[in-house]
């Protein structure tokens, strides 16, 4: 009997070893974005291509969706594809904003100063990819008209893109803020607008 049981522990101990050595094999290749070598795929996700792995003791998720999120990851069997949503939504919205930018042809959209109402040199801010997306899809909701205040623009607005530049000037007053076009006119912004705008141009006072 004291056998039997010492055979069993010494299979327990082995598996248990072998459980150890794999989840440190695979979890270095998680860390690299690889797919595990000691699992058993157990389920495939209904979102582009993710892989779920069965290993000794643990689970691994190869993420690959179709908004572009590629991660592995590796934890206990109770570790779930939902545990990641947050991960998962901050990528979709990443790939739909460069989506965005990319049918628009925009590679780049910076804004100058006019360096007209002040005594130092003009300033000009690059903006992220973030903040890109946001103006261009701002100008994108505007109507322009024709009528204009004749106001002196005190910033420019310049949209890179792979045919083009675009121009754009903001109006500041005290109580709102325009955008205008030359040949299309003026838009005038509504307060969520001109907060959005005013967000991105504290950049110059950085």
């Amino acid at each position: 009997m004291k056998k039997i049981v010492k055979i069993i522990e010494v299979i327990i101990g082995i598996i248990i070893l072998l459980g150890i050595i794999f989840f440190a094999i695979d979890y270095n290749r998680a860390k690299n974005n690889e797919q595990p070598m000691f699992c058993v795929q157990i389920d495939e996700a209904n979102d582009g291509g993710t892989k779920i792995y069965l290993g000794l003791g643990y689970k691994v998720i190869d993420f690959n969706t179709l908004s572009g999120f590629d991660d592995v990851k590796i934890g206990t069997w109770f570790m779930d594809y939902d545990d990641f949503n947050d991960e998962i939504k901050k990528s979709n919205e990443e790939f739909e904003k460069k989506q965005y930018l990319e049918e628009k042809n925009i590679s780049s959209i910076e804004i100058k100063e006019t360096g007209l109402s002040s005594e130092r040199p003009a300033k000009s801010y690059t903006l992220n990819q973030n903040e890109m997306y946001e103006l261009a899809k701002l100008i994108d909701s505007l109507i322009f008209s024709e009528e204009t205040c004749d106001g002196m623009s005190d910033y420019f607005i310049v949209c890179t893109d792979e045919q083009e530049l675009k121009s754009y000037g903001i109006e500041l007053y005290s109580d709102t803020t325009h955008i205008t076009s030359a040949g299309v006119g003026e838009a005038v912004l509504n307060d969520e607008q001109r907060e959005q705008v005013n967000e991105i141009l504290k950049n110059f006072e950085a």
